[in-house]
């Protein structure tokens, strides 16, 4: 009888399993902490870190084309020690987007992040910072992002070798010292 009524249930349970891993992307998260090197004397080790790889500090592989994707504390306006940066240079085309303070429950969907378009061999787009008016500009737009507690962002790596999306939330942020990331690598959004 319990063999029978579980029989019967069982695509029931599958499709409803389906659909809650599909609409949410709470679920298996890791964890990083990343450390300002302007507050530890020019240490990089702790504040770069690869999703691909899941490593902090410089990637073990450069020569396959892995680099870092994602840089912390490495930029200072004024008192604001805080930002978050993406690999910029030549082949790098990455991008990242703050979506907002959202909790993990609140993810159903990445948006399409597009990669900058493609340099002149050997040459890099001129990173161009403006904070007059009150109000920071960052050129070009989606290089460097504000790190703000609570935040989730989107990152989209291109390098020429890799293509790939990974979004982390900032669990917890001590100003100008370090900050605790949440973080998984996800599908394309047209996959």
């Amino acid at each position: 009888m319990i063999l029978r009524t579980f029989q019967r249930y069982l695509p029931l349970m599958i499709v409803g399993f389906a659909l809650m891993s599909e609409g949410s992307y709470a679920q298996n998260e890791q964890t990083v902490t990343l450390y300002s090197p302007i507050k530890y004397k020019n240490d990089f080790s702790r504040a770069f870190f690869s999703f691909g790889q899941g490593v902090r500090g410089e990637p073990r592989t450069q020569s396959e084309g892995n680099d870092y994707d994602l840089l912390y504390g490495n930029m200072e306006l004024g008192e604001d020690k805080d930002w978050f940066s993406v690999r910029w240079r030549t082949e790098h085309r990455s991008q990242i987007k703050d979506l907002g303070k959202l909790e993990w429950s609140e993810v159903s969907r990445v948006p399409v992040l597009p990669a900058l378009p493609p340099t002149d061999e050997g040459k890099s787009e001129p990173v161009t910072i403006d904070t007059s008016g009150g109000k920071t500009n960052l050129s070009p737009v989606g290089q460097m992002v504000k790190a703000l507690e609570g935040h989730i962002y989107l990152v989209h790596t291109n390098n020429g070798k890799i293509d790939s999306y990974a979004i982390f939330r900032v669990e917890a942020l001590v100003r100008g010292d370090n900050c605790r990331l949440t973080w998984k690598v996800v599908p394309s959004p047209g996959q």
